[in-house]
């Protein structure tokens, strides 16, 4: 029971759990920014995801600068989403920061740029982790309950 259905559920219990806290925001899609530049608070440990819509993908690009230097971290990323909207943008940049600070998010080659957030890093990542490893370990838990099991029975059956 606890490596067949315990496990699985749990681990997925844990991913949707981690994702949940945007769906309300991929329903309702993402805050548009002001001409082509906007400045966002965000948290230490938090972060923003800079959207372009899919018509500008090739001609956007999109910069992310803290108020002091090394505050944020970016990746740039290219994947495709389409809002509850229907309206369809790329992910173009995830910006984290590494402590509070005043992120300008500047995007140029579009005339409509958004962003998503800002959202808790481990808000997002600690249920998944958490089930994740709870996951994995009601799958040990089953698997050795199981072999203890089969030995027991192979034993009785010898008496």
């Amino acid at each position: 029971m606890l490596l067949v259905v315990v496990a699985p559920v749990v681990t997925i219990g844990g991913i949707i759990w981690s994702i949940s806290s945007l769906a309300v925001d991929a329903s309702t899609g993402p805050v548009p920014m002001e001409g082509a530049t906007a400045q966002v608070e965000v948290p230490a440990n938090e972060m923003l995801i800079v959207y372009v819509p899919k018509a500008d993908e090739a001609t956007a690009e999109c910069t992310a600068e803290g108020a002091d230097p090394g505050a944020v971290t970016t990746v740039p990323s290219s994947t495709d989403t389409t809002f509850g909207d229907g309206s369809e943008y790329v992910q173009v940049l995830g910006v984290a920061a590494v402590q509070d600070t005043t992120v300008t998010v500047t995007c140029t080659g579009t005339d409509a740029p958004a962003h998503l957030g800002p959202y808790s890093v481990f808000s997002m990542a600690g249920p998944l982790l958490i089930g994740l490893v709870i996951g994995v370990l009601a799958g040990l838990i089953g698997l050795v309950l199981t072999i203890v099991g089969i030995v027991k029975l192979v034993r009785s059956r010898r008496s």
